[in-house]
């Protein structure tokens, strides 16, 4: 999510975007677990949600270090070929 924020919305800082990723995984999860309340054999679980979040904070930080990853090889090839 946080990419594709990137490739829409070029001026917002990254670490914005990052955030809003982070978010809206929260809030897509907080749903999820209402809605899981009105289905019969379903329970809405806290922890679960904790588990969202804690998921779309895992992305984001894997996000993160490809990004690095990704830099580090683009200017070491540019070293290489300067």
């Amino acid at each position: 999510l946080t990419m594709a924020l990137r490739s829409t919305f070029h001026r917002v800082p990254r670490w914005t975007l990052l955030v809003i990723a982070v978010l809206a995984g929260a809030g897509v999860g907080a749903l999820d677990e209402a809605y899981q309340a009105t289905v019969p054999g379903r329970a809405q679980e806290f922890l679960d949600w904790v588990a969202d979040v804690v998921g779309s904070l895992a992305g984001a930080g894997l996000a993160l270090l490809i990004r690095a990853w990704i830099a580090k090889r683009h200017s070491t090839a540019s070293e290489v070929a300067g």
